[in-house]
């Protein structure tokens, strides 16, 4: 989830549900699920990438992003 912070509040603005690999395999799952038919394997940074290229778009006025290490170590978030 993408979540914007101030000193006045903050306020949920995104999401992304992570569906693992093995989930994303199985495509008889997915559609006993309802996951659409379009969507593909991401990694949790990829879902981040994401939401923050979406929170850009709409124009959200940021100059940077928190999140724990796991999403550190990713050279492409990193770089975006």
């Amino acid at each position: 989830m993408l979540s914007y912070a101030t000193d006045s509040g903050h306020a949920f603005v995104d999401r992304a549900l992570y569906l693992p690999a093995a989930w994303m395999d199985d495509r008889a799952r997915c559609k006993a699920a309802d996951v659409p038919a379009a969507r593909a394997f991401a990694t949790k940074p990829q879902l981040v990438t994401g939401m923050l290229a979406r929170a850009m778009a709409a124009g959200v006025p940021f100059r940077w992003f928190a999140a724990d290490s796991g999403y550190g170590r990713d050279p492409e978030l990193r770089a975006f």
